[in-house]
């Protein structure tokens, strides 16, 4: 039986979301769907929504050994999405192919290693193709709307600087991902629509954050509006992806 959505759609998250979190964003009307876990992957991100899968336009892309489970959570909740031609495995750069950026007007990859799929689609939506060497795209970075975007990479910075593009650059710090020194910033940022308004979720508390004052300060001088849920460092959970229903199309 296919459900309807909260007013406010639905929300990917890494299956290792606490609970405490996961209510949280109930409450501010969003359905939660949570990833599963992908044993081709290491512990740190096998449930990273940003390596397992892409939204790009309306259609949202996974790899071929998603779960099934995961693939029925979607279909209950009418989900448009397509399975690509590439599935997930390491080394690098075998675990990348769905981790690139979409933003307004940029598809920014590590070109050769994308899902075809997915950049087929890209040029369908006229979006210009920006190669970078950053393969991780979406954990390094993240688009925050208005032109503007928060990064970690300094080459991916200046690309985008280049464009006339409005960039948060800092150095990697105390992002939070268990086994590592630290995480990507892009995988705490997400941009999503809250009572249609966009907004950044951020996981994690951006007080914690060593630049959380920078960041609240570039925020802010666009009018962005963030949400900081959870408790603690700001946390790389491979971002969050929000998702309509075939109806709200």
């Amino acid at each position: 039986m296919i459900q309807t959505a909260n007013k406010n759609g639905v929300l990917i998250v890494d299956y290792k979301t606490p609970k405490e979190e996961t209510n949280i964003l109930k409450s501010f009307g969003f359905e939660i769907i949570k990833t599963s876990p992908n044993k081709a992957m290491y512990d740190a991100i096998d449930g990273h929504p940003d390596i397992q899968m892409t939204l790009i336009g309306n259609t949202l892309f996974v790899n071929q050994k998603i779960s099934c489970e995961f693939l029925v959570s979607l279909e209950n909740k009418n989900i448009h999405y397509k399975i690509g031609k590439k599935s997930l495995s390491l080394p690098y750069p075998s675990n990348i192919p769905f981790n690139s950026l979409v933003s307004d007007d940029l598809f920014i990859h590590k070109l050769d290693s994308t899902e075809p799929l997915v950049l087929e689609k890209a040029n369908k939506l006229n979006l210009d193709l920006i190669n970078v060497n950053q393969g991780y795209t979406r954990c390094s970075t993240a688009f925050v709307g208005k032109d503007s975007y928060i990064t970690e990479d300094k080459s991916i910075a200046k690309k985008l600087a280049s464009l006339n593009k409005n960039v948060f650059i800092k150095e990697p710090s105390n992002i939070y991902l268990r086994g590592f020194d630290h995480g990507f910033i892009g995988g705490a940022m997400s941009l999503i629509t809250l009572n249609n308004e966009n907004i950044i979720l951020i996981t994690g508390d951006i007080d914690k954050y060593r630049f959380g004052n920078d960041l609240k300060s570039f925020l802010n001088n666009i009018n962005i509006p963030y949400l900081s849920i959870g408790k603690g460092l700001v946390k790389d959970r491979g971002s969050v992806i929000q998702v309509k229903s075939e109806q709200d199309f």
